[in-house]
């Protein structure tokens, strides 16, 4: 008959209760260890969709970005913009006299000339590998002085610019708003982002692991971005690259 696992168990406490040298030999305690929390493992996939509302306090992850990267909406009224692969758009919202206010993380694929301009995404040619040299010296813009900055860990340089001059060749959008001068820049799937008359935008261009990274801070009209900019600052200063 064999003994029961109870009485077995009871022979051994008596055991260490003795000193016998045998107690402990071949039973470990078992440890756990809590799992490191970090914003990549906390973090919730953007929406598929646009203006769908983003919870403020929540750290999301787009859904198609490379490099990984996540951030966190310090503050309410954010909704979804369009997102396709390579780029994150999130929406300010904001009444008058704010027109539009936007949050972009970009990966430049093609950019428009900055003479000839363009109608459609296919107008576009593949982006410089230097974006913060080509905005600096773009013809039909005020671009600031770059100021280095440290977005996540990375380093990188920041520009504001300011459209001063229009092409002829531009997209249909531009004739729909208030004012039929606007500046085509770059592309963000098959749609081409336009810049109109009195909007200001900074862009930070960081170095991620030698990928060129664009963080995108849009406000039309201009003359709010100071008000804005520090609500733009807390979004960035959650910004963590996995």
């Amino acid at each position: 008959m064999k003994n029961s696992p109870h009485i077995t168990l009871a022979v051994l406490v008596v055991a260490c209760m003795l000193g016998l040298s045998a107690c402990g030999s071949g039973i470990k305690s078992a440890t756990t260890t809590a799992p490191k929390v970090t914003p990549a493992s906390v973090a919730k996939l953007m929406p598929k969709f646009v203006d769908q509302p983003l919870t403020p306090g929540q750290v999301y992850r787009p859904r198609a970005f490379s490099p990984a990267l996540t951030f966190k909406l310090p503050d309410a009224g954010w909704t979804s913009d369009l997102s396709p692969s390579g780029h994150v758009g999130i929406r300010l919202l904001v009444g008058p006299p704010v027109e539009w206010s936007t949050f972009g993380i970009h990966r430049m694929d093609r950019v428009f000339d900055p003479i000839r301009g363009g109608r459609t995404a296919a107008d576009a040619k593949p982006a410089p590998p230097d974006f913060a040299a080509w905005l600096e010296h773009h013809p039909r813009l005020q671009a600031s002085r770059p100021v280095d900055i440290t977005i996540g860990g990375a380093k990188g340089v920041q520009i504001d610019i300011v459209p001063k001059s229009y092409p002829r060749a531009r997209p249909d959008e531009c004739d729909q708003g208030p004012s039929p001068q606007c500046l085509p820049l770059f592309t963000v799937g098959n749609e081409p982002i336009v810049y109109p008359k009195g909007s200001k935008t900074r862009m930070y261009i960081v170095d991620v692991k030698g990928k060129q990274v664009v963080f995108e801070v849009f406000v039309d009209p201009g003359t709010q971005f100071a008000k804005l900019a520090p609500l733009y600052d807390k979004v960035l200063r959650g910004i963590h690259f996995a």
